[in-house]
C-alpha cells in the first residue's frame, strides 16, 4: 500500500528569535504586536506520511539495567525482544491512527450523546512548520465573539481512557490520572508512572505543542496493539506481562547513556532521537527534514491534530478543539497582563485590540521559538503558568509537590454560552501573579 500523502499549505514564521527569554520579555511582545507576523514563505506542499526510513539504533544487552524492585522476573533478552515492538508500532504513524480507531469510534458516539456535532469542515488545511513537526494555523474568524462558542466536553476523553485504563489495573489508587506540573525527581516520578497515567497542564511553557493527552494515547495505542496481536509481551520463560507490568517495564528498567541513565519509557515513546537522525539544531524549523516517528509526542500530538482526519473522524477534532480553547487562554491571559499595565491600558491599542487571529499568530510565533531544541519545556514567560501558579486551580487536590489530581472528576459543568462566558470562568481558574 502506497504511503497518506496529503496536500497543506505550510508558513514558516520569519523571527526564530522572538520567544528567546529576555527579562522583559512583555516588552519583546507588545513591540511585535504593533506589525503583523512576517513568514519567510508559504508554500504548498505534498507530505507523505510514512515511518522513518533510517533504522532506529540497537539497544545492547549490557546497556540496559533491571532493577530487584520490579515485580516479576525478565531477561535483558526479554528486554531488548519489547523494547523493539514497541519502537517499530511507535515509527509508522499509519499504524498508530489504524490503533486508535475503537477509541475514536467510542469516543464519537459519546460526543454524539452530549449534543456535539463534528464537521468535516473543521479540517485545518493551512499550517505552520514547528521544530521537528508541523503545527495548526490558528482558526481565521473576523467575529469570533459572536461566531465562535467553544464546546464544553467535560473531559469525555479522559474518563473513556480512565476506564480502558483502570480495566487493566491502572490509575486505581487515586481513581484518576495525575497531572504532572513541574518537573518531579525521577525516582519519584517512576513510582507515580509505574502504576497512573498522567498528563500535563497546557497552559504551562511549552505543553501546548507537546500534548496533554499524548501519553495516554500512546499507551492506549500500545493496548490495541496487544490486542490485535501486534505488540507480544510473552517471555522466555513462558510468562505473558500483562499491561500493568509493561507499563511498570517501561517505566523502572533503565538503560545506560555515557554517564546517565534514562528509562525504557524515554527510550521508546518519549524521544526524539528519530527528529535528530533526520535533521539538526540548525534545521530545527526545515520541513523537508521532519519525519513521522510518534516516539517523539511532539510529532505524534502533530500528527493527530493536522493529519489525523486521514484515518481518525472524532480524535482530531477534540484535540485541535481543546488547543483553540488554549489559545484563547493564553490570549485572555495576555491581554490581561497589559490591562493592568497603565502604559498600555492608556493606550488601549497593542495588543489589547489586537485581532484574536493575529494575537493567536503572536502567542504562537514566540511559544515556539523560545528554543531551537525538538523537545526542551523552556521557563515560563510573562502569559504562561509556572507550576505554582498552575496549582492554584480550584479544582486540583495536591498529591506532592508538582503532582496534583482532579477533585469531583465525575461532576460536570454546563456548557458554555459564549465566547465571554468561556473567558470569564477560565480567567478565575488559576491566580496569576503578573
Amino acid at each position: 500500500m502506497p504511503p497518506i500523502t496529503i496536500e497543506r499549505t505550510v508558513y514558516n514564521f520569519k523571527n526564530l528569535e522572538f520567544g528567546k527569554p529576555h527579562v522583559k520579555d512583555y516588552k519583546k511582545f507588545y513591540e511585535s504586536c504593533t506589525k503583523p507576523v512576517s513568514f519567510s514563505d508559504k508554500i504548498i506542499k505534498k507530505i507523505v506520511i510514512e515511518k522513518p526510513k533510517l533504522k532506529p539504533k540497537i539497544l545492547l544487552a549490557e546497556k540496559i539495567e533491571i532493577p530487584d524492585t520490579l515485580s516479576f522476573s525478565i531477561t535483558k533478552e526479554d528486554v531488548i525482544q519489547i523494547h523493539d515492538q514497541i519502537i517499530d508500532i511507535a515509527r509508522d504513524p499509519e499504524l498508530v491512527m489504524e490503533l486508535l480507531k475503537d477509541l475514536d469510534d467510542e469516543l464519537g458516539k459519546e460526543l454524539e450523546k452530549n449534543g456535539i456535532v463534528i464537521e468535516n469542515s473543521k479540517v485545518q488545511h493551512e499550517l505552520i512548520a514547528g521544530k521537528g513537526w508541523y503545527i495548526l494555523f490558528p482558526v481565521k474568524d473576523a467575529n469570533p465573539s459572536k461566531n465562535y462558542v467553544p464546546a464544553k466536553h467535560n473531559r469525555t476523553l479522559n474518563d473513556l481512557l480512565l476506564k480502558r485504563e483502570q480495566l487493566n489495573g491502572i490509575n486505581i489508587e487515586y481513581g484518576d490520572a495525575l497531572k504532572f506540573l513541574d518537573i518531579i525527581p525521577r525516582k519519584l516520578a517512576n513510582q507515580f508512572a509505574a502504576k497512573n497515567t498522567f498528563g500535563e497542564n497546557q497552559q504551562i511553557n511549552g505543553i501546548l505543542f507537546h500534548g496533554k493527552y499524548s501519553h495516554r494515547l500512546m499507551l492506549e495505542v500500545l493496548r490495541q496493539a496487544i490486542a490485535k496481536g501486534k505488540l507480544n509481551l510473552k517471555l522466555q520463560s513462558g510468562q505473558e506481562l500483562s499491561f500493568k507490568q509493561l507499563l511498570e517495564l517501561m517505566v523502572m528498567v533503565q538503560i545506560k547513556k555515557d554517564q546517565s541513565s534514562h528509562s525504557l519509557w524515554d527510550n521508546t515513546i518519549d524521544t526524539t532521537a528519530d527528529s535528530l537522525e533526520t535533521s539538526s539544531p540548525e534545521k530545527v524549523f526545515d520541513s523537508d527534514t521532519f519525519n513521522f516517528s510518534c516516539c517523539s509526542p511532539f510529532v505524534f500530538n502533530s500528527l493527530l491534530k493536522c493529519f489525523g482526519d486521514s484515518k481518525l473522524r472524532n480524535l482530531p477534532y477534540y484535540l485541535r478543539e481543546n488547543d483553540r480553547k488554549e489559545l484563547y487562554k493564553f490570549e485572555f491571559a495576555i491581554k490581561s497582563f497589559y490591562e493592568q499595565r497603565d502604559q498600555y491600558n492608556l493606550e488601549k491599542k497593542y495588543p489589547i485590540k489586537t485581532p484574536d487571529f493575529a494575537l493567536q499568530l503572536h502567542c504562537l510565533n514566540f511559544l515556539l521559538t523560545a528554543n531551537h531544541e525538538f523537545t526542551s519545556i523552556p521557563n515560563a514567560n510573562f502569559f504562561t503558568l509556572t507550576a505554582q501558579q498552575a496549582s492554584t486551580n480550584k479544582n486540583y487536590q495536591k498529591i506532592t509537590e508538582g503532582v496534583v489530581i482532579r477533585k469531583n472528576p465525575t461532576q460536570k459543568e454546563p456548557p458554555y454560552t459564549s465566547l465571554a462566558d468561556f473567558q470569564s470562568k477560565a480567567m478565575n481558574t488559576y491566580k496569576r501573579s503578573y
